[in-house]
């Protein structure tokens, strides 16, 4: 509703110019704070969400003060944002590299280095080594979306929700690690994996597909160096029954 109203306000400032009547200036705002809606606990918790990802409060004052330099000007549509370009290039990196916006962003912060390919990162170190690359890079996401510094990153034992972290930013954490990953996943994994190190398991094992499987009871090597099932193979009936037997006894013992 507020994009379609807008778009036409938009629309009708520029048209009184094609058709020669009295100026309109329509002037798209970014979010305006100490007044309205910023006043309010809804707001304030999304303005919160906006500025950690580089969008920032306008002030009443600096409304006023913008109105009075646009005015003079002779244009009839605008947009007003307060910005934070290098917040904003890493919270919206693939948006902003579209050729419409990768002029705005570099006319305002100089071009930054692009963002390292993980995954094949992850391909190029051994199994061991690759769960420590995914928990710094999801400690760095968290710090990005929760708005912590540099250095104050969350333990990765730590549970996220134990943090502040609530629905809406648990969104925002999945949609920046697939962004990250080149990978879906369902929206439902941040809840039921977390912390960053059980969320780090999770991806290696069911999202990249790069850990190792675990051994089970049927796949493990004996003393020889073969499996139960290669050792099956080999064996007679009743030998596969005595087997199957000590796995049962096993079993009950364990339960």
């Amino acid at each position: 509703n507020y994009s379609a109203a807008n778009a036409f306000m938009d629309a009708l400032a520029l048209d009184s110019r094609r058709k020669g009547e009295p100026r309109t200036l329509a002037i798209n705002w970014g979010p305006i704070s100490e007044t309205g809606f910023g006043t309010t606990p809804e707001g304030r918790a999304l303005f919160s969400i906006w500025e950690r990802r580089g969008i920032q409060g306008i002030t009443p004052a600096q409304v006023t003060e913008t109105i009075e330099f646009l005015i003079p000007q002779d244009i009839n549509h605008a947009a007003v944002m307060r910005t934070d370009w290098e917040l904003l290039k890493r919270s919206y990196s693939e948006l902003l590299s579209a050729p419409w916006a990768s002029g705005l962003v570099s006319a305002n912060s100089g071009q930054s280095a692009a963002e390292p390919d993980l995954l094949a990162a992850l391909k190029q170190v051994s199994v061991n080594d690759r769960k420590p690359i995914v928990v710094e890079f999801l400690q760095q996401q968290v710090c990005r979306i929760m708005g912590f510094r540099s250095g104050d990153e969350p333990e990765p034992h730590r549970g996220l929700f134990e943090l502040g972290m609530d629905s809406l930013l648990a969104l925002e954490l999945k949609n920046r690690v697939q962004l990250g990953l080149k990978r879906d996943f369902p929206a439902t994994a941040v809840f039921d994996y977390p912390s960053i190190d059980s969320l780090a398991d999770y991806l290696l094992r069911e999202v990249l597909l790069l850990e190792e499987p675990v051994k089970t009871g049927a796949s493990a090597a004996n003393g020889n160096g073969l499996g139960i099932l290669e050792q099956i193979d080999s064996l007679s009936e009743e030998q596969v029954q005595e087997l199957l037997n000590q796995r049962m006894g096993k079993a009950e013992v364990h339960e």
